[in-house]
Parts: C-alpha cells; structure tokens; sequence
C-alpha cells in the first residue's frame, strides 16, 4: 500500500500540527472541513485519526454560526457524526439532543419542481374520458403506457425540470432525517406527479366513482375467495369499507362542502394491499416465507415480496417508490405512526388506489 504522504508537499505536512490547526479553524473558512478531512487520511496511518474529528467538530460549531435555516440539520448530523468517531460521547449525545429538538419544532419547506405536462395530461384525460368505466380503469392500471407515447414525458429528468442549472440539495424523510448524499430525484418522481395529476382531474369530473371501481374490482382475482382459519374469504370484502371512505373523501374534495379527511382510508388500505401483493405472490405459485439466521421460517417483508411479483418492470419501480423507503415509503410511515394529519392527502391515497389497481388488474391463472 502507498502511503498517501508521497502525495503531499512537505510545506503542506507541517500544517498538520494541531496548534497550527486549532489556531486557523478559530479564523473560520469554508474550505477548513475538506482540508481536515485531506489532513485525516494522512494522519490515518498514524493513529491521530480521533484527534482530527475532534478538530472537525470543532470546526462544525464555527460552520453552525454561519449556516441558515436550511443547512442546521444537516451540519448538525455532521457534528454529532465527528463527535461519535472522536469517541466524545457526553458531546455527541448533546448534540443528538439538539437535532432532535429541532427535527420536531422546525418544519423544513418543501420546494416542488414543476415541469410543462399540460399538453400531455389533456391527452391521457382525454383517453379516459372517452373510455367506457372498465377500460378507465384497465387503462389507470397500465399507466406505464402513458410514457411511452410521449419521448418528452419518457425523459422527464431533474436536470430537464431545472433547465440545465446546477444545485445543491438535501433531502429529508418524514422524521426530517437526512437521506445520504447518493439519493438522487429520480424520473419515477415525476412520473408519480403527473399520475395525481391525471387521476385528480378524472375524480373532480366524476369519472373515477366507487360504483364503477367496484365493478370493475368484481371481474378481478381478487373478488376471488381465499382460505383464512379453514374459512373463504374474499379481499374485495375486506377493501370496500376502506374504498368507500376513500371515495367519500374523493367526493369532498370535489364539491368543496367538507374538508377532506384521509386518515381512515389510507390507514385501511395499505396493510391491504402488502397482503395482496403477499396473496398475489402465493397464486402464482411464489414463494412469501423465508429463513432467519436461526433457521427459522418467517414472511418476507414488502421490499422483499416487491421483487418477487411478476409485473413489469415500471409498475414494480412504481409500487415500490409508494409503499417503501425507496421512495414515499407509505407502508413503513403508517405502521410506525409516521404520519402526520398532513401527510394524509389526496395524493396519497391516489398513489395507494393505483397500486391497488396495478395488482388487481393482472391475471393470476
């Protein structure tokens, strides 16, 4: 292995002394976190590692008193981060105890990138519009369909949406807990917003009704009866309770004489639809158990089941990006009680009645 000395001038070395250093991070500068992080690979070798994160924390709180609003959070991870692998732990608890203070007073602005699809969501309204109640819903559940009939949706990027300027952004879970630095936004995002788009129009025009999904929920598999406890059961029974309020909702929204509330459908619905998918898996003849290190057998969790369903590959991308961290990650925040009242919206629960659609339109035979 070569040392990464050989690499440095000499000159650059005798910095690395930790008055000199201490003596310049009081003079603060933004370039101070990626030279210490130069200086830690060098001193690696030498075992000074722990004493250069303590610098790095330091320098962090000189980094705080010059940040906004909007970087806080993120350079206050990084300090407790540095604290942790100096081994100051009294510190690095400290300043957990600060993040998370301010993860639950602070909230953070969401900014939407917008993206000229007006042409094209007039287009695909159109085609339901016209379309007789089952073939609506046929065509909502092969949505996928509506980026190939259009190159320019087909190549919706970040990079397109910003019009080729260069930014810097952080992105946060629901619990304002950063996501690494390699998370990108992806095409599937875009797609997802113009889907809530298409699919808001149709309710507020009256063409997506409970009525009409029920019928055509009826000629799927699942009206199909199933085995629980040596009884039949049908997922059409278990989902109509959670369905009628979804639409109760719908139709709120639309006439504007209520405020909608969403929290009772979305918490109905998407336990429902894992267990689709997992019943899904089963009629085909797959595999929904696994074994743990102890050998013994248990269910396969959703992102596991995700990949095992035979869709293609855009409805798989889809559904995961709604149900797990890969994306909204749905399931997770409803089951840990991650919501929020806000977080219970129309798209949302639009997001969740594709899914529904996506799995209850294929052919199980």
């Amino acid at each position: 292995k070569i040392s990464i000395q050989k690499y440095y001038k000499p000159s650059i070395l005798e910095q690395t002394n930790i008055p000199i250093i201490t003596e310049w991070i009081d003079n603060y500068d933004n370039n101070n976190e990626s030279f210490l992080k130069t200086i830690l690979k060098i001193r690696q070798e030498e075992g000074e590692e722990k004493h250069i994160y303590h610098l790095l924390a330091e320098n962090q709180n000189k980094k705080l008193d010059n940040t906004d609003n909007w970087g806080i959070l993120e350079e206050l991870n990084k300090k407790a981060i540095y604290h942790k692998y100096a081994n100051e732990y009294e510190l690095y608890n400290i300043t957990m105890n600060k993040l998370t203070e301010i993860k639950q007073k602070r909230k953070f602005p969401v900014v939407q990138f917008l993206y000229p699809i007006e042409k094209q969501v007039n287009n695909i309204f159109t085609i339901i519009k016209q379309s007789s109640p089952s073939k609506r819903y046929e065509y909502i559940a092969h949505c996928e369909e509506w980026f190939k009939e259009s190159s320019q949706a087909k190549d919706i990027s970040l990079k397109d949406s910003l019009h080729n300027l260069y930014i810097n952004y952080t992105q946060f879970d629901i619990n304002n807990n950063i996501i690494s630095n390699d998370t990108q936004i992806q095409t599937i995002d875009f797609q997802i917003a113009l889907i809530e788009t298409i699919i808001k129009k149709a309710i507020k025009n009256k063409l997506i009704t409970i009525f009409t999904i029920q019928s055509f929920l009826h000629k799927t598999w699942i009206k199909q009866r199933y085995p629980i406890n040596g009884k039949s059961e049908s997922w059409l029974n278990v989902l109509i309770p959670g369905l009628k309020e979804l639409f109760r909702q719908f139709y709120f929204h639309t006439t504007k004489n209520k405020k909608e509330n969403y929290i009772l459908c979305i918490d109905s619905l998407t336990p429902k639809i894992e267990g689709i998918i997992r019943d899904f898996i089963k009629y085909k003849d797959g595999i929904t158990t696994k074994f743990n290190k102890q050998d013994e057998p248990e269910e396969i969790l959703l992102e596991g089941l995700i990949e095992k369903i035979y869709i293609n590959p855009f409805e798989k991308e889809f559904i995961k990006h709604v149900l797990t961290k890969s994306g909204k990650n749905i399931r997770n925040n409803i089951a840990h009680s991650f919501f929020y009242s806000e977080n219970y919206n129309i798209e949302t629960a639009i997001d969740l009645l594709v899914c529904l659609l996506i799995i209850s339109s294929k052919d199980i035979e």
